[in-house]
């Protein structure tokens, strides 16, 4: 398949819309929506909460420990 508007091929396995293409509109697969462990395209806010909840099993091991 060739795309009209940045003349680039791909093969059909990849798709019906133009990988180039797509990532320039930042378009997603509905297959890749969610990731496990923070790989998701909304990582941040996943990965902030893994950090808060890394911080509080921190403090309580170390308290555990200290008391």
């Amino acid at each position: 398949m060739v795309c009209v508007e940045c003349d680039f091929e791909w093969h059909s396995k990849d798709g019906n819309m133009c990988p180039i293409c797509k990532k320039k509109l930042n378009l997603k697969d509905s297959y890749f929506d969610g990731r496990a462990f923070g790989t998701s395209l909304n990582s941040e806010r996943i990965n902030a909460w893994f950090a808060g909840i890394g911080i509080i099993a921190l403090v309580g091991f170390i308290y555990a420990i200290i008391k």
